[in-house]
């Protein structure tokens, strides 16, 4: 499996840069936790023998050789095909070459599937994640939907405009054609994730310079990463299956990438901030001052049949908020951001004493609500991952050991904060308490 991203839109391949579900499974293009298509592959009139595949982190170039005429014994003609993804768009290029005498004549399409699949079902064919009764609104998922489809929640449309037709090619010239595939959600109701997003390019990592390949390569991974909002370039949580708005993962890379990419940190606490629980929601392990863990735009989620249009179900993130809001302010002394923020920041420090002990015992621990959500809200949040040394799971609530320290961290970033804010009395406060 091969992926490409710069924006919004991610394509997957298989190794050899074909986009096909026949021939790896996950392959498509997705969109805001929607598989568009399944399948876009070139179809020619001529036999083409693979010569290479070259992968970027926007980019998939394939490069065929062939033969002008079957009368002829070598390969005397080139096609090459660039296909290069930018924001909610894909571009096309395909170059195409003859080293012959003669006149090249050769005939192309492109073989396209589309088919609106949620990003949850597709992964459920790869494991077992989903209840058959969360899964069957796509059981009729072969089907080729064409380039509008409409369901429940939204309404999708693929532009598109592809190299297809009979093209001569004169000797020892080439012939390049281009075309392109937009990718269009429009939600039946408000949503104000959906309503933060950018059809751009992302513009991370900024004015940072690099010349040395391998951090090169290191930095385009990140980028590939990238989520565009109108608050800045926002890092998922991984690709393909994480490509959203993640709570802890996030501020991890933030807390990891700060001394580079301080700008990328402020763009987390900013969003994070926006999405932070206000009031209680079972369904979604929702309770007031709480940093969200998951946010989702797929038709399951956006339909209540499962709760990760806005889940909070994670014991660490307002813990990392708390940190990373600290972090930032010591690394960058940006105190006006602190202080936009700064009733994001109380109700999170309320979060501890109100619902971080959920049995009083001084631990900060998690308490599953929602029958629908996750069972086990660590880091490692698969619900066989906490178990004791005979194989029993162990049972709600539980107090992680990481967690302990994160809650130490906040409480001195909070007194850190509180002092940079002119509001003393409360640093001793928390530093007796860490």
């Amino acid at each position: 499996m091969r992926i490409i991203k710069n924006g919004n839109l991610m394509i997957v391949s298989d190794n050899k840069g074909v986009i096909d579900a026949k021939s790896c499974v996950t392959a498509g293009l997705y969109l805001e936790d929607t598989r568009f298509i399944s399948t876009l592959y070139l179809e020619t009139n001529r036999e083409m023998t693979r010569l290479q595949s070259r992968f970027g982190h926007d980019f998939i170039t394939n490069r065929y050789v062939f033969r002008s005429s079957p009368l002829i014994s070598h390969y005397d003609a080139f096609l090459q095909e660039t296909m290069k993804v930018a924001g909610n768009k894909l571009d096309i290029e395909i170059e195409i070459s003859n080293y012959s005498n003669g006149i090249l004549d050769i005939e192309l399409r492109y073989f396209l599937k589309c088919e609106y699949e949620d990003i949850f079902i597709v992964r459920e064919k790869i494991g077992h994640y989903l209840t058959s009764g969360e899964g069957s609104h796509y059981q009729d998922i072969t089907e080729n939907k064409g380039l509008r489809y409409e369901d429940a929640v939204a309404r999708y449309q693929i532009h598109k405009e592809l190299p297809k037709g009979l093209h001569s090619v004169v000797p020892k010239e080439k012939l390049i054609l281009k075309g392109f595939i937009h990718l269009q959600k429009h939600l039946k109701t408000t949503n104000y994730f959906k309503d933060i997003l950018q059809d751009r390019t992302p513009e991370f990592p900024g004015m940072v310079k690099i010349d040395d390949p391998l951090l090169r390569k290191a930095a385009d991974d990140l980028k590939m990463l990238m989520i565009t909002t109108k608050h800045g370039d926002f890092p998922s949580a991984g690709l393909p299956w994480f490509a959203t708005v993640f709570g802890r993962d996030s501020l991890i890379f933030s807390l990891q990438t700060l001394d580079f990419f301080p700008q990328t940190a402020k763009t987390v606490l900013k969003v994070l901030s926006l999405f932070q629980a206000s009031s209680r929601d079972k369904f979604r392990d929702a309770v007031p001052g709480k940093i969200l863990h998951e946010m989702r735009l797929n038709y399951l989620s956006l339909s209540n049949l499962i709760p990760f249009d806005r889940y909070y179900g994670t014991v660490d993130a307002t813990l990392l908020y708390l940190i990373l809001a600290g972090e930032y302010l010591k690394k960058t002394d940006d105190l006006e951001t602190i202080r936009t923020l700064l009733p994001n920041i109380e109700a999170a420090e309320q979060w501890i004493y109100n619902f971080g002990d959920v049995d009083g015992d001084g631990y900060v621990e998690y308490m599953p609500f929602s029958e629908k959500g996750l069972q086990t809200q660590g880091w490692k949040d698969s619900g066989d991952s906490v178990s004791f040394s005979s194989g029993e799971l162990a049972n709600p609530p539980v107090a992680f050991v990481e967690v302990q320290g994160y809650l130490y961290m906040a409480y001195h970033a909070l007194g850190f904060i509180y002092e940079r804010c002119q509001k003393s009395e409360k640093k001793d406060k928390l530093l007796r308490k860490a």
